[in-house]
């Protein structure tokens, strides 16, 4: 009886733990570069791309394809944009877990934000997250 229940249990709470990619759906562009048109924002997250490490595999007027990878690991994400909006959508990962892949997306997240609110300094700074394991 006693593994009859413990099997129930983890049938029911089977996804209780697992993670889910993160995604980031229509985020607003506010701040100082609010007035920008979609060239201007698409170069602003090029540039935040590029400081992550992220490498653009393709680039199309309001979207972006590009992969990062770490040893083994790999993760390509779409990056979706407009004059008032952004997304950021996982397609693939290799050798790297959900949680590690949330990781890096939210660090681009809060990098192509600075970006956008035109606070951004060249290189890592010191209140800057790294993209290290």
């Amino acid at each position: 009886m006693r593994r009859w229940l413990m099997l129930l249990s983890l049938v029911l709470l089977g996804g209780a733990g697992c993670h889910r990619a993160y995604q980031v759906i229509d985020e607003p562009i506010v701040g100082g570069r609010a007035n920008w048109g979609q060239e201007q924002v698409g170069t602003a997250i090029r540039k935040a791309l590029v400081a992550r490490n992220w490498l653009i595999v393709k680039d199309e007027p309001g979207r972006l394809e590009t992969s990062l990878q770490k040893g083994r690991a790999s993760v390509i994400l779409e990056v979706a944009y407009s004059e008032s909006a952004y997304s950021i959508e996982p397609l693939e990962r290799r050798h790297v877990s959900v949680r590690k892949m949330n990781q890096w997306i939210r660090k681009l997240q809060k990098t192509i934000r600075r970006e956008l609110a035109g606070r951004f300094q060249e290189g890592p700074s010191s209140d800057q997250d790294t993209d290290e394991d």
